[in-house]
């Protein structure tokens, strides 16, 4: 991986040869007012010429490697518009005595929103809008009079894909979720231990639930006097949620180490295995890196699945995205 510094190479080579020469300058009007020098020239036009070139040609340089930025980032842009737009139905299904129309307009370029029909029959159609939005927007449910239970009954209707049994005048109101939730983060470290614990219980979405991640970590400093540290750490994840967690760390131990050589390259390594206590699946995660002279960094990450069973609903769909990645990196 190359920094855009590389790119321009060209240009430091240029900024090189004005500094040089302004250096230049500035050591002959010193050695001239000194006297050592028999002819005095006056450089100040050159000087204040040099200088107004110098910031005209950094503005310049900085102007066209926005601009270079600015078409690579509308590029993948329109990328990502054409990958969005080919997922989304062409047009929505036909059906009997129900006319459907679309409009989807993302604010710039593209969006987070997903939609998607399901024919039941022909006088029977599914609609599915998957709307992304921060925590201060509502969720939009029907309005449906009778109050919540009724309310209920609709969405089972409409999941089960049921036709002609939903009434008229059925509008979607906004919905604030009201939450009352309670945490606590505590953090211990003494000597060579470091404990940590990160829990919560709220209610309002929902049932009332409790979540807790809690670990320790013990480092083992200087081992064998080689400067070298190894940290041994393990942690718990706890949701009360089980299978409703939004989550796949829901009953979870992690085990792994930490490993920093202390050097001058920065030297590093961390790795380490997240188990599902009820089904047994693993996630492996292995990440190490290193300073290579002044401005080189080189990183490696590897994520693993193993054993992961059909019934787990995170992990199930990404079981065989294993991938390793190495990267170089040019610092400026």
């Amino acid at each position: 991986m190359l920094g855009p510094g590389l790119s321009t190479d060209l240009g430091e080579r240029r900024l090189r040869r004005v500094g040089s020469g302004l250096l230049v300058v500035f050591l002959h009007d010193n050695v001239a007012q000194l006297g050592y020098l028999p002819w005095q020239l006056d450089l100040q036009n050159l000087r204040f010429t040099a200088f107004v070139c110098s910031l005209g040609l950094i503005t310049a340089r900085r102007f066209f490697t926005n601009q270079r930025e600015l078409v690579i980032v509308e590029h993948e842009m329109n990328t990502a518009r054409e990958i969005q737009s080919a997922i989304l139905p062409e047009r929505p299904p036909a059906s009997s005595g129900l006319v459907v129309a679309v409009r989807y307009a993302p604010m710039r370029t593209v969006a987070g929103d997903f939609y998607d029909f399901v024919a039941v029959d022909d006088r029977g159609l599914g609609m599915l809008v998957a709307d992304v939005s921060i925590s201060r927007d509502p969720r939009f449910l029907p309005d449906v009079p009778g109050g919540e239970a009724a309310r209920d009954a609709l969405l089972g209707v409409l999941l089960a894909g049921v036709a002609g049994t939903i009434p008229d005048g059925i509008a979607l109101v906004p919905v604030y979720d009201v939450i009352d939730q309670t945490g606590i983060d505590l953090q211990v470290t003494s000597g060579g231990w470091l404990w940590k614990l990160e829990a919560i219980n709220r209610s309002g979405q929902g049932d009332r639930y409790a979540a807790l991640t809690g670990g320790v970590e013990y480092t083992f400093a200087n081992m064998a006097a080689t400067g070298i540290d190894l940290g041994i750490l393990t942690e718990y994840a706890f949701d009360e949620r089980d299978e409703r967690a939004l989550t796949p760390l829901e009953d979870d131990i992690f085990v792994g180490a930490r490993l920093a050589f202390n050097d001058v390259s920065n030297t590093q390594v961390l790795g380490g295995a997240a188990i599902d206590r009820e089904s047994g699946a693993s996630f492996l995660n292995v990440e190490a890196s290193r300073r290579v002279g002044d401005r080189w960094t080189v990183d490696v990450e590897f994520r693993g699945f193993v054993n992961v069973p059909p019934d787990d609903l995170f992990l199930y769909g990404i079981r065989q995205d294993d991938y390793l990645q190495a990267s170089w990196t040019w610092h400026w």
